[in-house]
């Protein structure tokens, strides 16, 4: 068992209810309506049925300051990660966003007032650029030491899993349900994350 007190948080659709804004973004500017359960995989373009010209124009617009504030925070992340805090664990946030939303990413923060002591950008997908030094490449975020880590993607909670060895609390999506390893346990709400944090010596 690891002896970091450090736990890795996903940002969006863990601690923010990202994929709900997208969807009434969908509706507005592109008139396509898409129900939450049908966002059944985390190919936007797929769930979404945009083509390469839509889905370019619909990242610029969800990525926009106002609707990116807009955003609800997950209901019952707040009073556990206050706990978490309290117990000495340190909270680290990771998204996968742009690095330009760093700025409105903070605002966010602290408008929901979510308790953290980091915030990373990572590459998490390798699409960033050459240049954009300041976002972690994924072999960065594996010389990090964590207890556990908290995900909705099924890609990186399989990266998380066996690149990184961590057990894995995922937040139950449609898009993640078929995600299946011994290390990633699918969690339906926080309390069931927090109480997966109570039993990570089993998990390991």
């Amino acid at each position: 068992m690891t002896s970091s007190r450090q736990i890795y948080v996903d940002l969006d659709d863990v601690l923010s209810e990202t994929s709900r804004m997208f969807l009434s973004v969908l509706q507005q500017d592109f008139g396509k309506v898409v129900t939450y359960e049908e966002l059944t995989t985390f190919d936007l373009g797929t769930s979404c049925a945009l083509n390469s010209n839509e889905l370019q124009k619909f990242f610029g617009l969800i990525h926009a300051p106002a609707q990116l504030l807009s955003i609800e925070p997950i209901r019952d992340a707040k009073p556990l990660l206050d706990r978490w805090v309290t117990e000495g664990y340190e909270i680290t946030i990771v998204t996968g966003r742009p690095m330009e939303t760093y700025d409105i990413t903070i605002q966010w923060l602290v408008e929901a007032q979510l308790p953290y002591h980091s915030l990373l950008f990572v590459d998490k997908y390798r699409r960033s650029n050459v240049g954009k030094t300041a976002t972690m490449s994924l072999d960065q975020l594996g010389a990090m030491s964590f207890c556990m880590a908290v995900e909705d993607s099924p890609e990186m909670a399989l990266h998380l899993a066996e690149a990184m060895q961590l057990p894995v609390a995922l937040r139950d999506c449609p898009w993640n349900r078929q995600s299946s390893h011994n290390r990633i346990k699918r969690c339906l709400n926080w309390l069931a994350i927090d109480q997966m944090l109570r039993t990570i010596s089993f998990v390991r």
